[in-house]
Formats: structure tokens, C-alpha cells, sequence
């Protein structure tokens, strides 16, 4: 799976690069490529805003994607990608459906307002589940590459496999007839790789049935985005299941981490989960009873807010503060621990929180506090089961 990189691509992997950098700023290997990213990077998801979302599976689905950002000031992304750059951040992921293009574009221009040469970061982003069929991907990278004001992307991403994009009794709104062959996709996208569009190509929301078919078609696949925290780790497996970190890990493949904070709920920023916008009380997590829901499952309140519970009295006791930023500084450092985990797509809205995200570089954790974090979310993970999907029911569940 080995790709031979771009000779005038000038690899990272020195904060000194950077004139504020952290000296404690780690960087990671991109699964078997030159790439040597910050295990740090910034999620850009909420650069979208308010702005209509996923609006390409039908206006139901776009409207479960309200009430989560609110508005978002061009002049806030500006500075945090900013300080995110100042501060040793080399790696940048984003989406073609977050705010249905807007979070893409306003990353381009937060990008070549910074100031920094395109040499000293990478950008990653992704193409939606409805248009993978190879007649269609061409059109959705340039579309990309013209938002994000480059001429290639450093990594493009699969965002959900088709099968999330076909219409069914449950989901008629959805726009394919039939799932698209993987292994068009891929091939389509090599393709591309090999003129120099792409330099790399990653999957996201793949399990392991998925993985093993990644594999079998031999295109080189390096990364597999997955959503994964403290309240979120079924990728993990157990004893009766393989889970897909450790395949991907036994293939060279990446793990990137999305959801590392669970949309904020890490943080302990609010005392009850009745507090969260309504947009993010949408996941498994929560009850099949509360608006955005489609899950259809008695979710898991008591074990999370017990967990959360737990959490905040283990920071208080280990690190003198339960405060939101201790929170999420040790939440984020849990899972830096995972060796397999290669990067963190840490969301951050503005310069104070990419700094402040940050801090989970300086927390040190025992691998007796790591057993103990582990311990006390254990409850969720058994109750959320095998099921990987954060927002499906296992019926509809949309990774296999």
C-alpha cells in the first residue's frame, strides 16, 4: 500500500516550521505514506454554520443537521485556523457536505488569508455518499478543489459508503436506486491519485466487513475516519469482536478520530444532556423520544450521565479541576494514548478554543488513569453494542 509521494511536496514534521508552535506537538505517520501529521487536527465541520447541510439526502435529513452550529463568523475561522497553524497544527479535514460546500470554501480563504506557503499543511476532505459513481467524482473534486483554493487535496475521503445514500420504505427521500460498486469508487479515485488531483486516498465510517473489502481490491487505501471518545468506543472490539481499529492497524490503514469531544458533551460543559442544542442530542446516545431521533433505540441517558458523572469527579481528583477545558484536555489525552490513533479532528470555532484544545498535549496519564477512564465509560460501550453507526439503529446501520 505503499504510494510514492510528490517530489516537491516538503514534509512536516517540525514544529519548529511553525513560530509559535508548541514544543510538546507530536506528529504521527499517515498510514504507509511520507505524511507525518499533527496528532492534533483541526475538524472543520462547524465552519459551516448554520448553513443547510447534507441537503443532497432530502430536506429530512438536511433539517436533523439544524440547531447544531448556529452561526459562524468568517472572521472566528479565520483565527482559529490561524492559531491552529501558529501552533504546530498541520492537518485540516472538511467536507463537501458541511454547510453543502460553505465550510470548505470559508477553510480556503482562512487558509490563503494565513498566510502560510501550501507546502506547510495538509488538507484533507470528502465526497458524499450520493455521488460515487465514477462518472460524477471528477466533477465533486474540482468542485472541492476550487472551494478550498488548491490545485490538489493532501488526502480524499469516501465520506459514508453508498449504501448510506439508497432510498429505502424508511428513507425514500434518498437519492440512489442501488449501492455503487466499492471497487468503482476506489478505482475511480486512483485514477485521480495518479494524475496528482489526490495525493492519497482514506474511507471514513468503515467497519470491518467494509475494510476487508477496501483490502481485497488492492487499491491503497491509507486512513479510515471513524467517530470515536470516551462515550463512543465500539471501534475498539471486544473479545467476541474484532474491531476495526485493531484490523486497520494490522493493514497499515490510519485511524483518524472524529467526535473526540462527542460534539462538547466530553467537556462537561452542560449539567444535564437535556441542555445540548437539539441538533447534537441526535446520536445513540440519547433517547428514541427526543426530536432529531431516527435511531428508534431506548438510547443510553443513565449510563452516559453516570459516565460523565464519574468523569468529572476523576479530574477533579487526578488534575484539581473539573472545568470544561480539564475535561476535554483529558478526554482528548485518553485517546492520544491509543498508538493506532493517528490524528484527532478536534473541532475548534475559534482562536481561544484551538488553543485551548491543545492542552490535552501537556496532560499525562498513567496507564492505571487510562485503565480507569476506560473502566468507568465501559458501561455505554456495552450498551451501545457492535453497532458502529452513532446516529443509525442496527437495521438502517450504514457501517458494515
Amino acid at each position: 500500500m505503499h504510494q510514492q509521494p510528490h517530489s516537491e511536496e516538503k514534509l512536516i514534521s517540525e514544529p519548529e516550521e511553525f513560530p509559535r508552535a508548541q514544543k510538546y506537538m507530536q506528529y504521527r505517520q499517515l498510514g504507509n505514506t511520507d505524511i507525518k501529521i499533527s496528532v492534533v487536527g483541526l475538524g472543520c465541520f462547524a465552519f459551516g454554520g448554520d448553513k443547510p447541510t447534507m441537503a443532497h439526502l432530502g430536506a429530512s435529513m438536511a433539517k436533523l443537521h439544524g440547531d447544531v452550529w448556529g452561526k459562524q463568523e468568517d472572521d472566528d475561522t479565520f483565527a482559529a485556523v490561524k492559531e491552529a497553524l501558529d501552533q504546530g497544527i498541520n492537518f485540516f479535514d472538511n467536507a463537501e457536505g458541511y454547510g453543502d460546500g460553505h465550510a470548505e470554501d470559508a477553510l480556503g480563504r482562512a487558509l490563503e488569508a494565513s498566510g502560510y506557503d501550501r507546502s506547510k499543511y495538509y488538507i484533507a476532505t470528502k465526497i458524499s455518499e450520493a455521488f460515487l459513481h465514477p462518472d460524477q467524482i471528477r466533477q465533486h473534486l474540482e468542485a472541492s478543489l476550487k472551494r478550498l483554493r488548491t490545485s490538489y487535496v493532501d488526502l480524499y475521503q469516501i465520506h459514508w459508503h453508498s449504501r448510506a445514500a439508497v432510498k429505502s420504505e424508511h428513507y425514500p427521500e434518498r437519492p440512489l436506486e442501488h449501492e455503487i460498486p466499492l471497487s468503482d469508487t476506489l478505482r475511480a479515485l486512483d485514477e485521480l491519485r495518479k494524475e496528482g488531483l489526490i495525493r492519497h486516498i482514506g474511507v471514513c465510517n468503515f467497519g470491518v466487513k467494509d475494510m476487508q473489502e477496501v483490502i481485497s481490491i488492492g487499491v491503497p487505501v491509507v486512513s479510515n475516519q471513524i467517530c470515536y471518545n470516551l462515550l463512543w468506543r465500539g471501534c475498539e472490539g471486544d473479545s467476541e469482536t474484532e474491531g476495526v481499529i485493531p484490523f486497520c492497524a494490522k493493514h497499515g490503514v490510519s485511524i483518524l478520530a472524529w467526535g473526540p469531544l462527542q460534539q462538547g458533551l466530553l467537556t462537561g460543559k452542560w449539567e444535564s444532556l437535556d441542555e445540548l442544542p437539539k441538533g447534537r442530542q441526535r446520536s445513540r446516545l440519547f433517547s428514541k423520544d427526543r426530536e432529531f431521533q431516527r435511531h428508534g433505540e431506548e438510547g443510553s441517558e443513565a449510563e452516559v450521565e453516570e459516565t460523565l458523572r464519574a468523569f468529572r469527579a476523576f479530574t477533579k481528583e487526578n488534575f484539581g479541576a473539573s472545568d470544561p477545558a480539564t475535561m476535554a484536555n483529558v478526554s482528548l489525552a485518553w485517546l492520544l494514548g491509543n498508538p493506532h490513533v493517528t490524528s484527532l479532528l478536534v473541532g475548534s470555532r475559534n482562536k481561544t478554543q484551538a488553543e485551548s484544545n491543545l492542552g490535552c498535549l501537556k496532560v499525562e496519564l498513567s496507564p492505571e488513569q487510562v485503565q480507569q477512564l476506560a473502566d468507568l465509560s465501559e458501561p455505554v460501550k456495552k450498551k451501545l453494542g457492535a453497532n458502529l453507526d452513532p446516529y443509525e439503529g442496527a437495521a438502517y446501520s450504514r457501517i458494515h
